[in-house]
């Protein structure tokens, strides 16, 4: 069985409890992870430029259809370690901050569910 180190917030703080480091594992961590996966852009990761989101050519480019962008999106979060399934998927763009928004739950490989927006 796998653990990664819990982070919180959208700055990703490691959690604590008690003074210690707080792991999570199962359906925790793969949601944990594939909503790190979506906020990496591709190439920034320097020892495997293949992991991330094209967000800086296709995801922002109007001649890529919404349907080819949802599926790079749906892509990502399946090629993360443990997930198995996308039961739901959804995504949206903030008329305000012009951020796009992804919610999704799923199954994992261990039949547990996870998901994040």
């Amino acid at each position: 069985m796998s653990a990664d180190l819990s982070f919180s917030g959208d700055n990703f703080d490691l959690t604590f409890s008690d003074n210690d480091i707080v792991l999570v594992g199962g359906g925790a961590e793969v949601s944990q992870n594939s909503a790190i996966r979506l906020q990496f852009i591709a190439g920034e990761q320097f020892d495997d430029t293949r992991v991330g989101v094209p967000w800086l050519t296709d995801m922002v480019s109007p001649q890529v259809s919404m349907v080819a962008k949802n599926q790079i999106l749906r892509r990502t979060i399946l090629s993360t370690p443990g997930a198995r399934s996308l039961d739901s998927f959804s995504t949206a763009v903030d008329t305000v901050t012009g951020r796009p928004q992804t919610e999704f739950t799923g199954t994992t490989e261990n039949n547990e569910f996870f998901g994040s927006q």
